[in-house]
This record gives structure tokens, sequence and C-alpha cells, in this order.
């Protein structure tokens, strides 16, 4: 059973230690072939890791800046670590690999992919797609320009959209395909923080960087079948079609690790989790506000678990930087998802529970 499997079950050695003083261009050499993840040490200290999709969309200068600058803090694993708990790490943090340690060592790296091949065959790889997809799918047309795409990836944080054409189904793009173009373009990387409609880069359409192949389920396949995809193309997501190869849904990996989370904690009706990199936020204070929130509708939203996601909007100047943050509900009564953006991450919380709450009167009422 999944539920009883530790880190020392799933990790891998698919990573290298470098030296902080590495400079980005040098990471991405290591980062080529058999390597998922860098984590970095300054002399002896832990201090982070280090990915190829952080590098390329830190859009820093590769030749002077050092991985010490964007290194991730992540939580150290034991090898005893269970595996649902490095899957609820992973949500927490907002990062899909973590180091397992040993007497100060690293001694492997647990993947979201490997947790999630443990639990297709051992746990919920029989249930369908349908009851784990997020419904809620943002499109856009081949026609559109990058400018437009880009206002979707910030406005709903997310890093891509499939592309549809009279509804059906003509292929997807991703925030690294736009920033591989940029390089083309010879434009910052960072094409959130630098975004310039009059620009030629941002007056492409997405047709002209899009893929045109598509890791696709259906709404009725099994939950193994899309895990399978997406180890084997190395995407974070298959996008759900119907017969007629209408986008309905995407399955994240994010998706299926909540799931797992929630098979394992089920003494609470209903479960919360504050997930964010941002290293300052305070979780426990959010947490009570949303536990608060949620407490006092337990009996209208029956089972299920609630996950509030934040991120520092990184397209603003620094002086006018703000908070987006992403609240999902999914109970066995009502399925919401809000976002909202403000000042601080309570001030976003408590506009994303505003509109829940909101939604929720109007349901009741129809």
């Amino acid at each position: 059973m999944v539920l009883t499997l530790k880190a020392q079950d799933a990790m891998t050695k698919r990573f290298k230690v470098v030296s902080a003083d590495t400079t980005l261009h040098d990471a991405i050499k290591h980062l080529e072939g058999e390597t998922d993840v860098l984590f970095v040490k300054d002399r002896s200290r832990y201090e982070g890791a280090v990915t190829e999709r952080r590098i390329i969309r830190s859009g820093l200068d590769r030749q002077e800046t050092k991985v010490l600058k964007i290194a991730v803090p992540t939580p150290k694993l034991e090898k005893e670590t269970p595996l649902v708990e490095c899957a609820r790490l992973m949500i927490e943090n907002d990062i899909l690999e973590l180091p397992v340690f040993q007497n100060d060592e690293i001694v492997g790296v647990v993947t979201a992919e490997k947790v999630l091949e443990a639990a297709s065959g051992k746990l919920f790889g029989n249930e369908k797609v349908k009851n784990m997809m997020s419904e809620d799918v943002i499109v856009c047309s081949p026609e559109d320009s990058i400018f437009k795409v880009l206002n979707l990836f910030r406005e709903h944080h997310i890093s891509r959209v499939p592309v549809v054409r009279g509804g059906k189904l003509e292929g997807i793009v991703s925030m690294h395909d736009i920033v591989q173009k940029a390089i083309q373009f010879d434009e910052h990387p960072d094409v959130l923080a630098y975004i310039d409609d009059k620009k030629p880069l941002y007056q492409l359409p997405i047709e002209n960087i899009m893929s045109i192949v598509v890791e696709t389920v259906k709404p009725d396949s099994n939950v193994r079948e899309a895990i399978r995809k997406l180890i084997s193309a190395d995407i974070g997501a298959v996008v759900v079609v119907n017969d007629d190869d209408e986008p309905v849904g995407m399955l994240t990996k994010r998706d299926l690790l909540e799931r797992l989370v929630m098979l394992q904690e089920r003494q609470k009706a209903i479960r919360v989790q504050i997930s964010s990199s941002i290293q300052d936020i305070d979780r426990n204070e959010l947490q009570r506000e949303l536990e608060q929130f949620i407490d006092k509708r337990q009996k209208m939203l029956g089972e299920g678990q609630v996950y509030a996601y934040f991120v520092r909007a990184a397209y603003r100047p620094p002086e006018k930087v703000r908070t987006q943050c992403r609240v999902r509900l999914i109970t066995s009564r009502a399925k919401v998802h809000v976002k909202a953006e403000a000042p601080s991450e309570m001030q976003a919380l408590k506009e994303c529970l505003h509109r829940i709450k909101a939604r929720l009167e109007e349901k009741r009422g129809s």
C-alpha cells in the first residue's frame, strides 16, 4: 500500500550537487542528460534546489549569475519520511523535487513523478480522470498573440494553455515555448516582467510557436493512463478531451498530489492547506483565517479539501509588488475555484473567501 511507502522506496540518483558560485550557464550543462535537479551547497551548508525551468524563467544573465541567487530552500527528507508526507511537502512548498538526507549528506531525490508512479499502481490508478481533473479550462486560439497569452498566464497563474479552433483542440503552448522564442528574438527571457505589445515578439500569433503534439486523455480514462503519459512525455499536465476532441478539463501533477494527500488525511471533514514558495509568508495566520471560514460552513460543504496558493506578482515594479492568491475548494457538495490579487497575502485570501461566499450563496439560492 502506497500509504506505507517511504522516501527510500521512491528516491532516485537523478541529481547533482553544485557549489554556490556555479554560474547559471554551467548549471544548465549539469542538467543535461540524467539529471532532474541541482542541489546547491555553500561549502558544507545546503542552500536549496535549482531546476532547468527555474533557470530559464529567472531571466537572469547566465554567464554572470550564480545559482545561489535563484536556489529555492526545500525541506530535507529522510529515508524514512512517508511518501505521502513527501507529497504534502511538495504542495506546501510549491516544488516537485525534494532531497533525501542521511548524516547531513544528500543521498537521493524524491520527485513528483516517482510519488505518482507509486500511487498509480497501488492507490488511485483505476479512478476516473473526470473525478480528479480541473474543469475550469483556460484556452486560446491559434490567432491570439503572444502578448494576449502571456496576460492569460499572468492573470490565472498558469504556465500552459490548450490552443483551440472552433472548439477543437489544435495544440498547446507553454511558458517554456515563449521563453525559447524570446531567446531567439534576443529579448529578455523574463517575458512576464518585460511584456510589451509593441515589440515584434509579443505580436506573433501563438500558432507560430505552439506544439501540435498534445498528450490527451478522456474523462473516463483511468488515472494510471494519465500518469503514464505525464511521466513518459515529461510534462506537467495532460488535456482532457471529449469524443469531439473538445477540451473539457486539465489534469496536472499537482491535482494528483493533492488527491494523494487527501486520501491519507481523512481525519478532518475538510482538509485545509496553504501552498507557496514565498519565504516570509505567515502560514499559520493564513491557515487560521481559512479554517475559520470553512468551519462556519461545514454542513453546507460536506467533505473534501481546500488549497490556497500564493505567489508574488513578478511583472510589477518592486515598489508595487502584489500577491496573487488562488483557492480551490473541492468537496462532496461544492466545487469552487477563485483567484484574487492584493497588496498582501491576507488581503488576497480574504478577497478569495469573499468570492467563494458569493458563489456558495448563489448556488444555495438557485
